[in-house]
C-alpha cells in the first residue's frame, strides 16, 4: 500500500468518527466503535510517522477496517430503525 492511500483511510476514519459521535445512540455499539477507531487512528499514525506502509501494517489496517465496517453497518442499521 502506498502512502497516498493512507489519506483516503484517514478520511474514512474521520467520517466514521463523526457518524459515531453525532448519530450513534446505541450505548452497546458506541464504545466498541470508538475503541476500534482509536486503534485505527494509531495504526494510521504509525504509518505516517515511519513514512511507509509495511505488509504487516497493511494486514493490521485491513483487520481493523473489517471490524469497523461491521460495527459501522450495525450502527447505521440501528440508527435507521429508530
Amino acid at each position: 500500500m502506498e502512502l497516498p492511500r493512507l489519506a483516503a483511510k484517514q478520511k474514512r476514519y474521520k467520517d466514521i468518527l463523526e457518524f459515531t459521535n453525532n448519530e450513534v445512540l446505541d450505548l452497546a455499539l458506541k464504545p466498541s466503535l470508538l475503541e476500534r477507531l482509536s486503534q485505527y487512528r494509531l495504526a494510521l499514525a504509525d504509518c505516517w510517522k515511519r513514512g511507509e506502509v509495511t505488509g504487516e501494517d497493511s494486514m493490521r489496517l485491513d483487520s481493523i477496517e473489517r471490524e469497523l465496517e461491521k460495527l459501522h453497518n450495525d450502527a447505521r442499521l440501528r440508527t435507521a430503525q429508530k
